[in-house]
């Protein structure tokens, strides 16, 4: 799309004075002197813009030596294994109980599990 500029400014003359004496009609009426054409405008002259973004840190960041590693690490290797010991401790508690309730309402639970041979 082009935009149309305003023609170049001319320096402005006055309108012919007329004197009383001279009919209105024998005065002729004043013509624009002849403009020069605009000149020709690029169709399409895109200029290359370059984004800067700037982004203020107003945080400050410590630096992570060797010892913070080996503490993090052993923390997270501790954690592992609290966990797997009380998931293992709750697991473990679940079976008893079960074989424990299996045992205690099956049918041939009167009947001693254990026989007693008496050798002594």
């Amino acid at each position: 799309m082009q935009q149309q500029q305003p023609p170049p400014s001319q320096p402005a003359t006055p309108p012919p004075a007329t004197s009383p004496s001279q009919p209105a009609a024998q005065s002729q009426p004043a013509t624009p002197p002849a403009q020069s054409p605009a000149p020709a405008q690029p169709r399409f002259n895109p200029q290359h813009v370059t984004p800067v973004v700037q982004i203020e840190s107003t945080r400050t960041t410590n630096e992570v030596g060797v010892p913070d590693v080996l503490i993090n690490s052993f923390a997270l290797i501790g954690f592992i294994i609290v966990a797997a010991l009380v998931i293992g401790l709750v697991t473990g508690g679940i079976f008893i109980a079960i074989r424990r309730w299996r045992d205690k309402n099956s049918p041939d639970s009167g009947e001693p599990t254990a026989t007693r041979l008496k050798l002594s």
